[in-house]
């Protein structure tokens, strides 16, 4: 299993054997890395179909089957896919979408072929940020919401209120809060609570146990981690967690 994380994206690589999931908060393209194809099917009482790449639009519940076959599947956020939905109000899986499929098992391939050249695993990474343009790129963002950006990520662990961060910017609380969600599609806590998450995971990553890991990411403690994985990626980090996990964070 292969995981990577850069800017607001994860792309988990690996063999998948059965997978119930919610989109709660981003859009996920999966896509079978072989010639097998997957079940996917909408829960509580959506009917299977078979295909080997589906784009998942945020708010579902999912289930799928992949007889442990080789899966990529890519977390996004659910404004950088509308322009791939045939409509993007109605919350319904899109089949096989043909403007995606194949660059997308195309990059993912490779990205499970290379181990250790960093450098190459960053340009795939940045094909498959030009394959789905984000709309998440603090570089390209208001220089007050760029700066909100940098404090909350220096220092996990130090709550830092909404209103300290209105008075970093110079802005009132509701117009930083408008002004985030209209930068980034994601409102402020949201973001503080995906970079949590994600400095948890390196932290496991690199050995360290659970419980640290999740208090030293700002987290009460593991059952908070757990359900804000949760939340984030639609499904428990116990699933992906363990020792045979390779990391890769840009």
């Amino acid at each position: 299993m292969k995981i990577f994380v850069w800017n607001s994206r994860s792309l988990f690589i690996g063999r998948l054997e059965h997978l119930s999931f919610h989109s709660e908060r981003s859009a996920y393209l999966i896509c079978s890395l072989s010639s097998e194809n997957f079940r996917i099917a909408e829960e509580p009482e959506g009917d299977w179909k078979i295909c080997r790449s589906v784009l998942v639009p945020q708010g579902l519940q999912v289930q799928i089957d992949a007889k442990n076959d080789l899966i990529s599947a890519m977390s996004i956020e659910t404004q950088d896919v509308h322009k791939f939905l045939p409509d993007p109000k109605a919350a319904r899986i899109q089949i096989e979408p043909v403007l995606l499929e194949n660059a997308f098992r195309n990059i993912s391939i490779l990205l499970q072929e290379t181990d250790s050249d960093t450098d190459k695993q960053k340009e795939l990474l940045e094909e498959l940020d030009r394959l789905i343009p984000a709309n998440f790129t603090p570089r390209k963002m208001d220089p007050r919401i760029s700066a909100v950006v940098e404090k909350v990520s220096e220092d996990l662990s130090e709550n830092i209120s909404t209103e300290e961060l209105a008075i970093l910017a110079g802005l009132s609380v509701s117009r930083l809060e408008h002004l985030f969600k209209e930068a980034s599609g994601i409102s402020l806590s949201e973001f503080r609570t995906w970079q949590r998450v994600k400095a948890a995971a390196l932290a496991i990553a690199n050995g360290e146990n659970l419980t640290e890991a999740a208090q030293s990411a700002g987290f009460y403690d593991s059952a908070h981690f757990s359900n804000s994985f949760k939340k984030t990626y639609g499904f428990p980090p116990s699933l992906f967690l363990n020792p045979k996990t390779k990391f890769h964070f840009f």
